[in-house]
């Protein structure tokens, strides 16, 4: 399904920047920020999954298939 995957230290920025949104603003859903941060870390692999069942930007359930999705 996604062609762009993330390497081990994309996805181990891509957590950090999650983990540091969440404490910056704790209204702000997981989903919505794995999604936004993937943008900035991969514009590419984030347009491959948007709108997609895997997209988690409003649906913090679907977390784990987005990250199937892009490892």
């Amino acid at each position: 399904m996604v062609k762009t995957k993330l390497t081990g230290a994309q996805i181990q920025e891509l957590n950090t920047l999650v983990e540091a949104d969440t404490r910056a603003n704790p209204y702000i859903r997981n989903g919505q920020s794995y999604f936004n941060n993937l943008c900035e870390i991969s514009p590419e692999t984030a347009e491959e999954i948007r709108g997609t069942s895997v997209d988690p930007f409003y649906n913090d359930t679907i977390i784990g298939e987005f990250f199937q999705a892009i490892i």
